[in-house]
């Protein structure tokens, strides 16, 4: 089950973008400093970084770029080292099916904001990609981003210029002009769909590739397994304390010796776990909250007068100082500020 209230991204799809925004022109180093974004954490693949980070990378690129189609240019960057492990392991499939199908189990690794599925009929193959929370922002960048991606990578494996059938879109594009998207996509390009979907014909799946090696799709899929692994094993427990946190919220401010008995934990447990995992019980459950006041603030159905109690504060007042700590600005400026970019 996703973790819905607390999305996270691989340090491999990080490195990318910041990659990306470097060729073209941006100097990314004080906001590199300010998310605490080291080399070391940037190349260890079981590093994850909380969608926060992402967000700001986003707004921080498009400030400095001033490029509206960002995302959708990130594919034509994607190479096998932009994707680690995973890169490398597709790229010594037998063939393009194998290593999508590949690339779709890796994808919630790479990020945790969407879900995708294939669909496959007698003609045709495609993939959808649905954000898990419409909230979250920039996601107009990440589907363009990952079509551009899949489409990209697959025509260097594959040594041709193969092009999807059909690319929809829910989103409306940022202007009239879509030029760019069909130079990119060479195909027809529609938005203002029922949802994201890529459609390619059936028979590109069986298409060899150049560079299939048994020997070495074999060792990269171990590899890629026991990343996965990894993952699945930290996700887990994180996502459990999370979202007991989430419910518990709602009641008052949870307790280490609450949570660990709702968890069935000794509280020495709870608390050596978390360290384990690269945190502590007050630094996740400031995660929680930000990532909660952001969803709600998002939504103009929840008033900020409710929203204090819903995030387990017994005042307005200690919410007020919390978020300003966090946001540097009150509840209602968040609030005022994310309906004027819905706007723009």
């Amino acid at each position: 089950m996703p973790v819905l209230n607390m999305p996270t991204v691989s340090s491999v799809h990080i490195n990318h973008l910041i990659d990306v925004a470097r060729q073209k022109g941006a100097n990314l180093s004080a906001i590199e400093a300010r998310l605490e974004l080291s080399n070391e954490s940037l190349n260890d693949i079981n590093v994850r970084f909380p969608i926060e980070t992402e967000d700001a990378l986003f707004s921080e690129i498009l400030t400095q770029l001033n490029d509206t189609l960002f995302g959708l240019h990130t594919g034509e960057y994607i190479r096998p080292t932009s994707s680690g492990v995973l890169g490398y392991a597709a790229m010594s499939s037998r063939n393009l099916g194998e290593a999508i199908n590949l690339m779709l189990r890796y994808e919630h690794f790479r990020s945790e904001v969407s879900h995708c599925e294939a669909q496959i009929d007698d003609e045709t193959f495609s993939i959808t990609w649905q954000p898990y929370d419409n909230a979250i922002e920039y996601h107009r960048h990440r589907v363009e981003g990952a079509f551009s991606s899949w489409v990209s990578y697959g025509r260097w494996i594959m040594r041709s210029q193969h092009n999807p059938l059909r690319v929809q879109f829910c989103h409306q594009p940022p202007s009239e002009d879509v030029t760019e998207y069909e130079r990119i996509f060479q195909c027809p390009v529609e938005f203002g769909c029922t949802e994201n979907r890529i459609t390619l014909d059936a028979r590109l799946l069986d298409v060899p590739l150049a560079d299939a090696d048994a020997d070495v799709h074999r060792l990269m899929q171990a590899r890629v397994d026991e990343v996965l692994a990894n993952y699945q094993a930290r996700g887990n427990f994180l996502a459990q304390v999370r979202l007991t946190m989430t419910d518990a919220l709602p009641l008052g401010a949870p307790t280490l010796e609450v949570m660990a008995d709702v968890l069935e934990l000794k509280p020495w447990t709870l608390r050596r776990r978390l360290s384990a995992e690269g945190t502590d019980f007050s630094s996740l459950l400031d995660q929680v909250r930000i990532q909660l006041a952001q969803r709600y603030l998002a939504n103009p159905s929840h008033p900020i007068s409710d929203i204090a109690s819903l995030l387990g504060y017994s005042e307005q007042s200690a919410f007020n100082r919390a978020f300003k700590r966090w946001f540097k600005c009150t509840p209602a400026a968040y609030r005022q500020k994310i309906q004027n970019e819905l706007l723009s």
